[in-house]
């Protein structure tokens, strides 16, 4: 039975004491593979290295959803009074809100707080979610400042921990000038998971009480190097706009096996000045961490559409298929190109992202491809072979790819092509009624269509880039 809660009860479980990082939201049932299980989260370490890498896999606070139960209706309600009461109880304010703002707390903390119960679920991250405080406020449901107000409020009441976020500056020419940023860390608090618990909202039912309106989702985000935000009123970003949003009007007629219904957006890159051709990514994704394109393929396998089963229908070797047409290689491609001798396939596969990544040799694996390349290794991160030795043994196999150049072969270019191929090969099955959903180089279709889409796919490549790919079922 739903309990209904005060303010002064909410003021209960207000804490001055330190919040306890390593009792976090105990889910009840795992929602899907991914999430948290019937455990509770490991606690964030205290080694930087090691805690950094927790927060680095926090999944992204959107702030767009909206209340649709009772239930989270009446959280809503409840958390806003208590903070209110709060505020007021500590000085913070001498007045209550008026109704404009009452109405503009009301959509941040809706926001808020279905992204930190999703991010509840997220084991990876244990439990922290992502946002950057002093931008990006356009594609929200809130403003810089409304947002602001409420999560100091809440990291003052003990309702969540926060890791703030920082800029990394380096000097060029003389002057100090902004390398990278690290958007600040969110993490429900216990008391503010036992409040939604109260209301009977866990992760695994957190669908049936939020949504997020097509209204509501930026469908094109355009972003620079450094991950800004470029906002554009442009024809072309209309058309783009557009496109997004007519595809995800017809998802929304279709119905899917897991908890959150597709919500699609593309992505792509701007210049330092801000300037975007949309020639450069584009790539699909779906919104939330807990989206149907954060599932394992094997789980992937088990969705179904309108109640049928589904099947995975891909290109191989997408990026090596592509840039071997861009750079007119004459030699053929063969039928697996991260079929090398002497390595495991991952090995060979992780080496040619990082060189399509940055349009040339790669250098060094990261910490955490390393990490994951070593359990094929048994564990032993110094088995692991250099990547410039595999990297010589790849363009021995495929010389081609010793002619990647940046801009012309790199992952911008490759992606977009990539997208726009899969863009063209959607289309013509929703002209079929026949719904898809993206995983980057590959289509979920229901399994009577199949065929369907390897004969969509397979034109979307030929029509887009020229090439011919290989196509297979999965």
């Amino acid at each position: 039975m739903q309990t209904t809660i005060t303010p002064s009860d909410l003021l209960e479980h207000h804490t001055t004491k330190p919040i306890d990082v390593g009792t976090p939201f105990l889910a009840e049932t795992r929602p899907f593979p991914g999430f948290m299980p019937d455990h509770l989260a490991l606690p964030v370490p205290m080694a930087p290295e090691e805690r950094g890498a927790i927060l680095a896999k926090a999944s992204r606070a959107e702030l767009n959803a909206t209340a649709v139960s009772d239930a989270a209706k009446e959280l809503t309600e409840c958390l806003l009074d208590g903070m209110i009461t709060f505020e007021m109880a500590k000085g913070l304010r001498k007045r209550r809100p008026k109704s404009k703002d009452r109405n503009g707390l009301h959509r941040a903390i809706e926001g808020f707080t279905c992204d930190l119960i999703l991010g509840q679920g997220h084991t990876a991250s244990s439990g922290f979610v992502y946002r950057a405080v002093g931008r990006d406020f356009e594609t929200t449901r809130t403003t810089k400042k409304t947002f602001s107000r409420v999560y100091k409020t809440w990291k003052a009441m003990g309702w969540i921990e926060v890791f703030r976020g920082f800029q990394q500056h380096g000097d060029f020419e003389g002057s100090s000038v902004v390398e990278s940023r690290v958007a600040s860390r969110f993490r429900a608090s216990s008391s503010l998971m036992t409040l939604c618990r109260k209301h009977c909202i866990t992760p695994k039912n957190l669908w049936d009480h939020y949504t997020v309106e097509l209204s509501d989702i930026d469908a094109v985000v355009i972003r620079k190097d450094d991950g800004a935000m470029v906002l554009s009123t442009s024809a072309e970003y209309e058309q783009q706009r557009k496109s997004v949003e007519l595809i995800n009007k017809a998802l929304s007629q279709h119905s899917f096996s897991f908890p959150r219904r597709p919500q699609l957006k593309r992505s792509f890159r701007a210049d330092q000045d801000g300037r975007c051709d949309y020639r450069t990514g584009g790539r699909f994704f779906s919104l939330g961490a807990d989206s149907y394109q954060q599932m394992k393929r094997v789980e992937r396998a088990k969705i179904e559409i309108d109640g049928h089963p589904t099947v995975e229908v891909d290109v191989k070797a997408s990026h090596p298929t592509i840039a071997h047409h861009l750079l007119q290689a004459n030699e053929p491609l063969p039928t697996d190109p991260y079929d090398i001798p002497g390595y495991p396939r991952e090995v060979i596969k992780t080496a040619t992202v990082i060189a399509f990544g940055k349009g040339g040799p790669p250098s060094r694996w990261r910490k955490d491809q390393k990490d994951e390349l070593a359990a094929l290794y048994g564990g032993d991160r110094n088995r692991v072979p250099r990547v410039t030795q595999v990297w010589n043994s790849i363009v021995k196999a495929l010389p081609f790819l010793e002619r990647l150049e940046e801009g012309i072969t790199d992952w911008g270019i490759i992606q977009y092509l990539e997208a726009e191929a899969l863009r063209t090969a959607m289309e013509r099955l929703w002209d079929q009624e026949i719904p898809s959903l993206p995983v980057h180089d590959s289509l979920i279709v229901p399994a009577w269509a199949s065929n369907a889409a390897r004969e969509a796919i397979i034109d979307g490549y030929e029509r887009v880039i020229g090439v011919t790919p290989r196509v297979v079922e999965s």
